[in-house]
């Protein structure tokens, strides 16, 4: 089954959950949000967070929260999710 990683990187906290489909298999937390660290340091250190996961290899990374933000490593724009949303809440729960 194919891994990836999801990342949920706020101001105040990184967190990873390392997937295999849409079950996560392994988590790790870290108090490690983006105002402790410096914006030319965002890429490095989400690779040192990262590093036991992708020693075997890439895996996708999607990543939420304040990283994605205007003040985060790269603003996402809203209309994506806008587009989205709708399509989302009609899925059919688990």
């Amino acid at each position: 089954m194919n891994n990836w990683i999801a990342v949920d990187w706020g101001t105040t906290n990184f967190r990873a959950f390392l997937m295999q489909g849409k079950h996560c298999i392994e988590q790790q937390s870290e108090g490690l949000g983006l105002l402790q660290v410096e914006p030319h340091r965002y890429q490095e250190t989400l690779y040192q967070q990262l590093e036991t996961w992708l020693k075997a290899g890439p895996l996708p990374i999607v990543m939420a929260g304040m990283v994605g933000s205007q003040q985060g490593w790269k603003e996402a724009l809203m209309s994506a999710l806008l587009v989205l949303l709708p399509i989302w809440l009609k899925r059919p729960s688990h």
